[in-house]
């Protein structure tokens, strides 16, 4: 990936919160949602609820697409990103909490607000294969076409992971290793009450 292209994408991933999921329905028809999110280079975290109509769409199907963008009154302002992913389930409850932490810190204001409990939540790795990077500065509909290879995972993974933060597993998601392989441990926060949320 050009140098250019990846600051690129990681400010976008930085300056924004949500994104706008698109996953399949079991009946074909296709859905899109608005989550938020956090993220670690370029690989993106999400959480939902675990009855709700996303997860079990992501359990029939884990190809999705997304975008992300911010509106502007300035049409040749527009600075987006389309991707083509793949929802890999976190299934090492021990990952939760800096998970959530990743997607919180979009939220200052809501940094005290207790973690659900696991049980009731889902949590999801996006797994960029493919990105459209859209930037309108450079002429009306300009689009550049990535394509994102597990180097390129591993390598801003690795540059953006902060010092305090311990390894996680977005390189080795890159490598191709799931959760499966390794050892499952119970959450500590696993009393806390679940947030009611909307199904969608």
């Amino acid at each position: 990936m050009k140098p250019r292209l990846k600051r690129f994408i990681l400010d976008i991933l930085k300056k924004n919160r949500l994104l706008t999921l698109a996953t399949i329905r079991p009946d074909g028809w296709p859905q899109a949602t608005t989550v938020g999110y956090g993220s670690e280079g370029l690989v993106l975290y999400i959480l939902c609820d675990a009855g709700s109509q996303k997860a079990r769409n992501l359990k029939g199907c884990s190809k999705v697409s997304l975008t992300i963008d911010h509106d502007t009154d300035d049409m040749l302002a527009i600075k987006a990103l389309s991707m083509a992913a793949i929802a890999e389930p976190v299934t090492d409850e021990a990952e939760f909490p800096q998970i959530y932490r990743r997607i919180m810190q979009k939220y200052p204001s809501y940094k005290d607000v207790p973690m659900p409990d696991p049980a009731g939540i889902r949590c999801y790795r996006l797994l960029p294969k493919v990105i459209s990077v859209l930037d309108y500065s450079k002429g009306f509909g300009h689009t550049e076409l990535v394509r994102v290879t597990r180097e390129d995972l591993k390598a801003t993974a690795k540059a953006t992971r902060g010092r305090r933060t311990p390894p996680s597993r977005a390189a080795r998601a890159a490598r191709g290793e799931s959760d499966a392989r390794r050892p499952h441990r119970r959450s500590a926060s696993r009393s806390a009450r679940p947030r009611q949320s909307h199904r969608q």
